[in-house]
């Protein structure tokens, strides 16, 4: 049975650097396959802002595994009724949009893991299982391994907690919002600004301090380029609309003889 044969934390504790693309709308699953084919480690399902429904990101979410690519979700807080089933069907990491407290990451690490680390409800013959029955015990143990969860800070606040977010037991870093950290700062449309890549930069030093790895997501492949100088592991390279319109933009512009 085709199923994916390697774990975000596996890349990631050998120092390797994982790349794919956001998807918030809702796209063919042939969107994933041709990811996929492109060479891209995982996609991102927006689950916060996308439109997606359950059954359609539980279908990105195998279709992810057939093609032996990983699953990554973001969620608007650990309360998402979603959780349960997409980790179920084999997400590997969950973000968590707009974190700011312990309180919320100890939260976010109830759901996501089992116990005794977490209160992860376990199942057996599910998509992370490969629909086959596996020894409980071993379930426990890998699912606590390779399930990452990462708060997203994306406000003042968040990035003056974060070593107290990342000493957390079970967070497996942070994943960086820069646009809505640029609003919370009164720089609203411009992430690039010398203090919100600063107030960034803090969050990716402190993950590299304890260990622990760092995601960014950004439409600008410059900025891409110097994140990954700066240590980040997990880079959320623009959205499959952003390709499109940028794409599609570019080759209408020409075609009309119009600058893109």
């Amino acid at each position: 049975m085709s199923h994916t044969s390697w774990k975000l934390t596996d890349r990631l504790q050998k120092q390797e650097r994982v790349i794919g693309p956001a998807m918030g709308a809702d796209f063919p699953l042939c969107v994933t396959e041709l990811l996929a084919g492109l060479g891209y480690d995982f996609i991102w399902l927006d689950l916060e802002h996308g439109e997606m429904d359950l059954s359609t990101a539980i279908q990105h979410v195998r279709m992810a595994r057939r093609c032996d690519v990983a699953a990554i979700i973001r969620v608007p807080s650990a309360g998402d009724a979603r959780i349960t089933p997409l980790l179920d069907a084999g997400v590997q990491a969950i973000v968590f949009a707009q974190t700011e407290t312990v309180d919320q990451a100890r939260q976010q690490v109830a759901v996501t893991k089992f116990p005794p680390l977490g209160s992860r409800s376990v199942t057996n013959r599910k998509g992370f299982t490969d629909y086959l029955q596996r020894d409980v015990g071993q379930i426990l143990e890998e699912g606590n391994r390779n399930v990452i969860t990462l708060p997203q800070i994306e406000s003042v606040a968040g990035v003056e907690r974060i070593t107290e977010l990342l000493a957390v037991e079970g967070i497996g870093g942070a994943m960086m919002g820069l646009s809505d950290l640029a609003v919370d700062m009164g720089l609203a449309g411009n992430s690039a600004h010398p203090d919100v890549v600063s107030a960034a930069r803090t969050v990716c030093d402190a993950c590299a301090g304890s260990g622990k790895w760092f995601a960014v997501y950004s439409r600008d492949e410059k900025a891409l380029q110097e994140w990954k100088a700066a240590g980040a592991q997990i880079l959320v390279a623009t959205s499959i609309m952003s390709f499109i319109s940028r794409a599609g933009g570019d080759i209408l512009g020409r075609l009309k003889g119009e600058p893109s």
